[in-house]
């Protein structure tokens, strides 16, 4: 005798329905209301828990562009400095090259 084949524990994309009671054609043994809500509660717990960590990885990444921002904002200070040096120092040049002629 041959024994049923194994229940499907999640509905998937590939399961079809037949009156009304979801059927996975591969081992088309028809899902209980009881086992098509378990396989959701499970999808739902997932897709919780993946949604928890999206917005965690997001806070997180967003303090990293805040700070990236400032450092950002801190290096266009520096190069105005420099570059305001370098004109004073070319002024400088400037002079001592005019009153040496």
């Amino acid at each position: 005798m041959q024994s049923a084949p194994p229940r499907a524990g999640n509905i998937r994309a590939s399961d079809r329905f037949h009156h009304g009671r979801a059927v996975n054609w591969e081992c088309e043994v028809p899902l209980t209301i009881d086992e098509r809500l378990e396989s959701l509660v499970e999808r739902h717990e997932a897709l919780t828990q993946s949604v928890e960590l999206l917005l965690t990885e997001g806070r997180e990444t967003g303090k990293r562009i805040s700070a990236l921002e400032q450092l950002a904002q801190q290096d266009g200070e520096n190069l105005r400095a420099l570059a305001r040096i370098a004109e004073i120092h070319e002024r400088r040049l400037t002079e001592l090259e005019g009153s040496d002629s």
